[in-house]
């Protein structure tokens, strides 16, 4: 996606903020005064594994930084905000890799 600068060769500078929910994942991009300049979503596919619904978190994570790098090119990002409001949760084994599905204590 191509984009004219209307600002000149300076970047607007901006925020941020991955908002993981369980509907969908949301990547909103806010000035310095917390005005929302623009947004994207995108709903994965959930899996039910012993009768946990789970996502793929590769599919979040990589949908997250293509879109992130997209945004980058627009914006001078000054800051990452990451936002979940308890519906989502990342369980790691030993080895610090995530695994799928995840019990809910």
């Amino acid at each position: 996606m191509k984009r004219d600068n209307i600002a000149g060769d300076r970047k607007k500078q901006a925020i941020a903020v991955f908002d993981v929910g369980k509907t969908n994942k949301k990547l909103l991009i806010f000035d310095l005064g917390m005005n929302l300049l623009e947004s994207t979503h995108e709903k994965f596919e959930e899996y039910q594994k012993d009768g946990l619904i789970y996502e793929m978190v590769e599919e979040a994570w990589e949908w997250f930084i293509k879109n992130l790098k997209i945004m980058s090119g627009i914006y001078d990002i000054k800051a990452i905000s990451i936002a979940a409001h308890g519906a989502t949760c990342v369980c790691l084994n030993k080895g610090r890799r995530s695994i799928n599905a995840c019990p809910f204590l």
